[in-house]
């Protein structure tokens, strides 16, 4: 399993984790502290408690930023949206950088969930290397990031499957 994928996979675990102990109620409006996308058509608005963001610089040229969000869909589901972007390059991670499937300098991943037991969905890019995030402001000071994001979600367990994750944005999602 590929670095970068642990990262996903962790932040996922914790924000289920997170949303199973708080009702999140759908929240169409942007606000800060949110990701929001269209998931094959439909609007995924995530904001509050459960939207959060972890920074990592493992050496003086590799550095990682996750930033995700979970939600109780209106169908008593657990739903989210986890974003991973990894800096192999000397500049790091900056503000204006765009980050995709495909790049080895400028790495990005997205994973689309739902816990449906026993048929959970988990969706990934790296299945499909389709992944596009741009960081649009990223202040370490406040420790604040916001970007734009899209990208092909294959299921782990139907490959046949696919989730086209489109129009996304995260705000001000602070990080550690």
């Amino acid at each position: 399993m590929k670095p970068y994928h642990f990262f996903s996979w962790g932040l996922m675990i914790m924000l289920f984790v997170a949303c199973q102990n708080n009702e999140i109620d759908f929240d169409p409006t942007p606000s800060t502290n949110s990701i929001r996308a269209t998931v094959d058509g439909v609007e995924v608005a995530i904001s509050g408690i459960t939207v959060t963001g972890n920074y990592t610089e493992n050496s003086n040229w590799m550095q990682t930023l996750t930033v995700g969000g979970a939600r109780t869909n209106p169908n008593g589901q657990v739903e989210g949206i986890s974003l991973v972007m990894i800096s192999a390059d000397t500049t790091g991670i900056m503000e204006g950088d765009t980050y995709t499937a495909t790049s080895l300098a400028k790495r990005g991943s997205g994973l689309y969930y739902i816990d449906n037991s026993p048929s959970d969905i988990s969706a990934t890019s790296l299945n499909s290397d389709v992944a596009t995030i741009t960081i649009t402001k990223l202040d370490y000071t406040e420790k604040l990031v916001s970007g734009i994001f899209s990208f092909e979600g294959v299921d782990d367990d139907q490959p046949n499957q696919t989730y086209q994750v489109i129009d996304g944005e995260f705000t001000d999602v602070s990080f550690d």
